[in-house]
């Protein structure tokens, strides 16, 4: 169970420390300062923690590989899925003020999803997961949803009105085994791509910078770096190779260099 109440807890002091800062810049500023730090946690609700704890304590908890009990993101993934999330959004052709409707039960997709929306310009609509399959259709048809994303628990509530849902709608299931009216949140997440002059910028910097420093990514940390994304974003080695050519990672990898070097000079002196 992902602890959301504590999430914004958190998020709305820190909104109230740094003035008029969009949650959304809040967001980014965090997956660029604090990269590898944990942002949000999600544990087995059919394990039971007989300690007393809070949320702030989860992090005691350790993980056991062969039975699932918790699962995280750091604040870079957590970033970078939200990101992902509005490219794919705008690349369907969703525009600002257009209405994202969210049926899900907590679990760890929800924030990114719900920031991605909000990255995007569109509105989130978050749906009353005790809502029945008329209900879902007429809140639907209400709010003018043009997307609206579902889980697992929903599946029956949406096929039973599927036809009509499906009427200018996009359809997002979010969890294995995608129904036939719905399309794949983590394949369209992990299949959208970013290109910009920034990165060109910050490849050809940081190419500079290798031939100095002797850094050289190769074969090895591409097969780690597939490895990890399969598991990370849920998809086949097929498409995480397909989404990540070894050029591209070459590329991101030398883009990454130079943030790197800039960030330790930073440091140093300043």
């Amino acid at each position: 169970m992902l602890p959301l109440e504590a999430a914004w807890e958190v998020i709305g002091l820190l909104q109230e420390r740094n003035g008029d800062m969009p949650v959304t810049e809040f967001l980014s500023r965090n997956g660029r300062l604090y990269p590898n730090e944990v942002a949000l946690v999600e544990l087995n609700p059919d394990e039971k923690d007989t300690r007393r704890t809070t949320w702030k304590e989860y992090g005691l908890i350790e993980s056991n590989r062969f039975e699932p009990y918790r699962r995280e993101i750091t604040w870079s993934v957590f970033n970078e899925k939200a990101n992902r999330f509005a490219n794919m959004l705008l690349g369907r052709g969703i525009k600002k003020g257009d209405k994202v409707a969210v049926l899900m039960y907590n679990c760890l997709e929800w924030l990114p999803i719900y920031f991605g929306v909000l990255k995007s310009g569109a509105i989130a609509v978050p749906f009353n997961f005790r809502y029945d399959a008329e209900e879902i259709l007429y809140c639907a048809e209400l709010a003018q949803a043009d997307v609206m994303v579902f889980g697992p628990a929903f599946i029956g509530r949406i096929e039973a009105n599927a036809e009509r849902l499906c009427q200018g709608r996009l359809l997002i299931y979010v969890g294995d085994n995608c129904p036939s009216f719905a399309e794949s949140y983590h394949e369209l997440v992990a299949m959208t791509q970013f290109e910009s002059w920034d990165r060109l910028c910050r490849y050809l910097l940081g190419r500079w910078y290798a031939q100095e420093d002797g850094f050289q990514p190769g074969e090895a940390a591409y097969e780690a770096f597939i490895a990890d994304y399969t598991k990370t974003w849920h998809v086949s080695e097929e498409n995480a190779r397909a989404a990540n050519t070894y050029e591209n990672f070459i590329f991101d990898e030398y883009a990454g260099h130079a943030c790197t070097v800039l960030t330790a000079y930073i440091k140093e002196f300043y």
